[in-house]
């Protein structure tokens, strides 16, 4: 709009005379300058509040190119029959925050909204003999289970269940592994061997 009335302006001058002419061209060429720049600078100011109007938990995440992840296994955790919870509790490492995961549950909370994958597997000792043996790993959100993965025991150890899934959260979700058995089962066995160890891993992915 300023541009077109500097024109008109221009326009009545030119009836009157170049050097009027030339001064109100110069004026509406500043003031629609002015103006550009008032917009890409009030544009910029909406679009940094309609950011922070919205959970944008990216500006949390560590510059570093930090991997934001943990793992956790246990030797021996002695779990009965019917469904129950795995408190996997021996720590590989926790890149996110140190209270993310609680070792006395078993659970992880989610310090940042976006995608993460998780991951439950390892090995169990225990032999069985019954003909139903069967054996189920399930991932749990906020007490919902979103995922599982079965099997069968065998009748000397058996290579547990494996569980892999991405599940969107956000900040404050509880995120835990539980496992149906007909039978007690020992998770992880043989301390001090990696290979035979039951781990609960997880991963940030991104928003």
């Amino acid at each position: 709009m300023q541009v077109r009335h500097s024109f008109v302006l221009l326009v009545g001058a030119v009836v009157g005379g170049g050097i009027v002419q030339l001064g109100v061209v110069a004026c509406g060429n500043v003031a629609n300058m002015r103006d550009a720049g008032a917009i890409d600078t009030a544009q910029a100011a909406a679009d940094t509040q309609a950011a922070d109007g919205m959970p944008d938990t990216r500006r949390d995440i560590p510059s570093t190119g930090m991997h934001l992840g943990f793992s956790y296994h246990t030797n021996g955790f002695a779990k009965a029959g019917d469904w129950g919870g795995l408190i996997v509790d021996v720590a590989d490492y926790n890149t996110f925050t140190p209270t993310g995961y609680d070792v006395t549950s078993g659970a992880f909370t989610a310090p940042l909204q976006g995608y993460y994958r998780f991951s439950a597997h390892g090995y169990s000792p225990t032999p069985t003999a019954a003909s139903d043996t069967r054996v189920a790993v399930a991932l749990v959100v906020n007490g919902h289970r979103v995922a599982m993965s079965g099997g069968q025991l065998s009748q000397f150890d058996t290579p547990l269940p494996s569980l892999v899934h991405t599940v969107s959260l956000v900040a404050g979700d509880v995120v835990t592994v539980e496992s149906y058995t007909t039978t007690p089962v020992q998770f992880g066995g043989l301390p001090g061997n990696p290979v035979y160890a039951y781990y609960f891993q997880g991963e940030y992915v991104g928003m």
